[in-house]
């Protein structure tokens, strides 16, 4: 769509105003159809098992992975909350 631009210099200033003017044709919607999906589309991970569920892909990021070690002195169990 075309839109009428209307260009002002300042005078006083120098610089150049530019203006859009209102048109007169009515904005059309962008109306967009809902996809429709199944439910085996959406879950394709229905069939697994919760093992296979719970595994995280760790493929290609073997480099990436560090497995700090941790002491037991930074813990704190708090038995009022058992």
């Amino acid at each position: 769509m075309l839109s009428v631009v209307n260009v002002k210099i300042n005078k006083l200033h120098g610089y150049v105003i530019w203006k859009r003017l209102r048109s007169n044709r009515r904005r059309i919607p962008n109306i967009v159809e809902p996809e429709i999906r199944t439910i085996v589309e959406i879950i394709p991970m229905a069939d697994r098992t919760m093992e296979e569920l719970l595994q995280a892909p760790t493929e290609g990021y073997g480099e990436a992975i560090v497995i700090s070690k941790i002491l037991a002195k930074n813990f704190e169990i708090k038995t009022n909350l058992l």
